[in-house]
């Protein structure tokens, strides 16, 4: 964000940051020096961040102050690596196709500006740039908003001195078009707008984009009474939009904006006494029920002591920290449907460290629940919340940072989510690797400006948690996915080994067992006895919840030795409940390089049927015990005319069981084909004798 008075030309650029606790008419430092921000910076210290030299990890393992969580943590992604600094991210996601996400943030490239970033794989890797496209010249404050509307539309806000602008994209955030003004007022400071779309299918004001946005006049700083918090709204994709309708007379800053399952319309800031202490006094809120065409009169509705402080206080390592709230809506289809929940930063017990609470209301904010401490206990401090809800599960997750460690400034980002519509929350930490809080570059940015905030967004049970580090050297953003899972307890019983029936191998055997109620996916291993090693699949075994027998099947080596075991899969393959025993052992028949294989286990796959045209087709068998090559004579035969082609011989090298080998076919034409093959095996230097023919396998 920027500051909330205007700066004169010789002062570098935009502001970025928040107003100072020291910012009064009389104070004549305010413009001294190469300030971006209203901070003395006689009393700030010079600081450059120190980068923490950690090299990126594997994922978090589930952890939280109980030392249960269900939530499981991705792997960090780089969202858009570049040598330009990247902070203050808001992200989105698309409800009509849940692997397409924007975010944006605010840049430093060689000006002040902002980022676009998409991603249509569910945020496996992105795409975009560190400047927003189409500008049309237009200088750019920064103050990132996102949004998507019902018919996959995306929306991006930004704002400069001369008001709010928006763009759109209707292909997911790759190309977008023109920065067109959509808020406008008296000049002055607008800052920290957001925007929101109505995306409920049933809404009255379906695809209705609202803004909301505050407002400080130039240069009367010293009068409150003369601040605005505005609203407006666009029917047409933010082409135009309504007048402004001021929403609070008086000092109000961090506006958040959110919709309802019925269309209602929602705004919350936090809330100011007056403007000489910079610190949040409450939560001020009010709401429209008809589109946004007006409000309720503004209250304060959550009273709370905020954590605002600017660069010259070391309890954040000399940044400057905000006390925004966040805001988020139920809109899924469970109970709490409706439900409003509101994040915030506050100081413990009034006085004490920072700490992230969420308050809920289920009667349009008309009351609210006490305040609930989601945030780590062993955080020293924690700040920067942001909330969201599942529109399909009804899950709240809340993202933020945090002092994790006992002393110094190194931080991580966590989590917190709730599967209970906000009565118990668990934590899992996010980010895989910490970094060190500090100013990003005082001599580019206000004096102490690590952003204002860090986003997330959910949907199906997936989150995406978005936040800016320095773990690099450079000021970027990462997204680690996170996903909710309870595991299923049940363990799968009664397992028992077959031998398929001739002419198939008899060591192939399938592997039964009893499956667990209401899981399709299991995870199996099993265990050769003779070289002490074990084989996973490294995918779900899905059977439906209806079938209540289970198996699978596979080609053992002959002469080993053999047990298995099952587990249910969870959460697409995420998570592995407990194992069952082990099965009895397993006694595949014994084959050797002598003989080959036993000629009943002699198997093909892929005839052609009635299609002309056959060209090749899969001959298999299972390996044979220190066999490291085998020699394969193959015949083609019409059963018909009694022609038959000559013997071809070939080889492969293949060992691993079941062995497989694809041969080419002459030009087969009518009906009538089919092939018969035998193999030798090859123990160190000579092979063995071949096995006896295989049946006879139908080609076309």
């Amino acid at each position: 964000m920027k500051s909330i008075f205007s700066i004169p030309k010789f002062i570098l650029g935009i502001t970025l940051c928040f107003l100072s606790n020291r910012i009064t008419a009389q104070n004549s430092n305010i413009f001294s020096g190469p300030v971006k921000r209203g901070v003395d910076i006689s009393i700030t210290p010079r600081v450059s961040a120190k980068f923490n030299p950690t090299i990126i990890t594997k994922p978090n393992s589930p952890l939280s102050p109980t030392g249960v969580t269900n939530v499981y943590d991705g792997t960090d992604i780089r969202v858009f690596p570049s040598a330009n600094i990247q902070a203050e991210v808001h992200i989105s996601i698309n409800k009509t196709n849940p692997d397409n996400l924007i975010a944006s943030c605010n840049t430093y490239t060689d000006t002040y500006g902002q980022g676009y970033y998409f991603t249509q794989n569910g945020g496996l890797s992105w795409g975009g740039a560190d400047k927003l496209q189409n500008p049309a010249q237009i200088p750019l404050s920064g103050d990132p908003s996102t949004a998507f509307n019902a018919s996959g539309r995306a929306f991006i806000s930004t704002v400069n001195s001369a008001g709010i602008l928006t763009q759109s994209s209707i292909n997911g955030g790759s190309t977008w078009s023109n920065l067109l003004y959509g808020g406008n007022g008296n000049q002055g400071n607008f800052d920290k707008e957001m925007i929101a779309v109505d995306n409920e299918l049933t809404s009255p004001y379906i695809n209705k984009l609202y803004c909301a946005w505050s407002w400080f006049p130039v240069p009367t700083l010293s009068n409150s009474n003369l601040f605005r918090v505005y609203f407006n709204a666009s029917i047409d994709n933010g082409l135009s939009f309504s007048s402004p309708l001021t929403l609070k007379q008086g000092f109000g800053q961090g506006t958040n904006v959110q919709t309802g399952p019925s269309g209602e319309v929602y705004v919350c800031w936090a809330d100011y006494n007056d403007a000489e202490d910079f610190t949040s006094d409450g939560i001020g809120f009010c709401k429209s029920t008809n589109g946004g065409a007006s409000f309720s009169a503004y209250t304060r509705v959550i009273n709370y002591r905020g954590i605002r402080i600017d660069g010259a206080n070391p309890i954040f390592g000399n940044t400057t920290v905000t006390d925004f709230p966040s805001m988020a809506v139920d809109k899924s289809n469970g109970i709490h449907r409706g439900r409003i929940y509101i994040a915030l930063p506050a100081k413990e017990s009034g006085f004490g460290k920072a700490i992230i609470q969420v308050s809920f209301s289920d009667n349009q904010g008309n009351t609210w629940s006490n305040l609930n401490t989601v945030s780590i206990s062993i955080g020293r401090q924690n700040w920067f919340p942001w909330i969201t809800t599942d529109d399909n599960t009804g899950d709240v997750w809340v993202a933020y940072y945090s002092f994790d460690t006992p002393s110094g400034f190194e931080t991580n980002t966590y989590v917190a989510h709730s599967s209970d519509n906000g009565v118990t929350w668990e934590n899992q930490k996010v980010s895989d690797v910490s970094h060190i809080t500090a100013p990003i570059d005082n001599t580019i940015f206000s004096a102490g400006y690590i952003g204002d905030y860090i986003g997330i967004v959910a949907f199906a049970g997936k989150a995406y948690p978005i936040w800016m580090d320095n773990r690099n050297g450079t000021w970027q953003l990462y997204c680690s996915p996170a996903t909710f899972c309870i595991l299923n307890t049940g363990i799968p019983t009664n397992l028992t080994a077959s031998s398929f029936s001739p002419p198939q191998s008899p060591s192939g055997y399938y592997l039964n067992f009893t499956t667990v109620p209401g899981v399709t996916n299991y995870v199996m291993e099993w265990f050769d006895v003779n070289t002490n090693s074990s084989t996973f699949i490294n995918y779900p075994i899905t059977y439906p919840s209806s079938d209540p027998s289970g198996y699978f099947f596979y080609y053992f080596t002959a002469g080993h030795t053999y047990k298995y075991r099952v587990a249910t899969a969870n959460c697409g393959n995420l998570a592995y409940g407990t194992y069952s025993n082990w099965s009895p052992l397993i006694f595949p028949p014994a084959a050797s390089c002598a003989s080959g294989p036993i000629a009943s286990t002699l198997t093909q796959s892929r005839g052609c049927g009635n299609s002309p045209g056959c060209l090749y087709t899969n001959l298999s068998w299972p390996a044979i015990s220190g066999a490291i090559e085998y020699k394969i004579e193959y015949n083609v035969f019409n059963s018909s005319t009694g022609f038959s082609y000559p013997t071809v011989t070939t080889t492969t090298s293949y060992t691993s069981s079941p062995v497989y080998k694809t041969v080419g076919l002459p030009n087969l034409s009518g009906p009538g084909w089919y092939i018969k093959y035998r193999v030798a095996a090859k123990c160190g230097s000579t092979y063995g004798n071949f096995s006896n023919w295989s049946s006879t396998f139908f080609l076309q």
